[in-house]
């Protein structure tokens, strides 16, 4: 699969020790309904690239947020939807974190137009995490990617 790099969240090996927004905010041009429709839906697909540590129990949600165009810049970000916290135990390297169709407008937001802009928020809980990267992207169709943690080491 050919990942779009205007449709990537976070590059490869992007850390996430504290609380915060993805590298980047994906524009989609327009405000329009991205979720589920007559075709494939397109992914949100977070990859641990790099196993997460914590000094404690440090927990992690991925937030899916999106915000109408406000003159060509985000409007107010609305969570439109999030992981269950995942366990540090449960961040390790080659796991995907998110696998999920982008999900519509919910009908609970009292919101007038649809997204023009998707970021992911990363919170960090009982944190922070001491190490840990992730890589995410949106992508059309299902994902079926795998990566796998090194089976070796290369001394130079």
């Amino acid at each position: 699969m050919y990942i779009d790099a205007n449709q990537v969240f976070d590059p490869a090996a992007t850390a996430i020790t504290v609380t915060a927004d993805s590298t980047n905010i994906l524009d989609m041009g327009v405000g329009r309904d991205m979720g589920v429709g007559d075709g494939e839906a397109l992914k949100v697909c977070v990859l641990c690239e790099t196993t997460f540590t914590a000094a404690g129990a440090a927990t992690m949600v991925i937030q899916i947020l999106g915000a109408a165009d406000n003159g060509g810049v985000p409007g107010t970000f609305y969570n439109y939807g999030e992981t269950d916290a995942l366990a540090v135990a449960d961040c390790v390297a080659g796991k995907k974190l998110l696998d999920v169709d982008l999900p519509r407008k919910p009908p609970h937001l009292n919101v007038e137009t649809n997204p023009r802009f998707y970021k992911l928020h990363y919170v960090i809980a009982t944190g922070p995490m001491t190490a840990g990267k992730v890589q995410s992207w949106l992508a059309p169709g299902i994902e079926a990617r795998v990566d796998y943690a090194s089976g070796f080491t290369v001394n130079n």
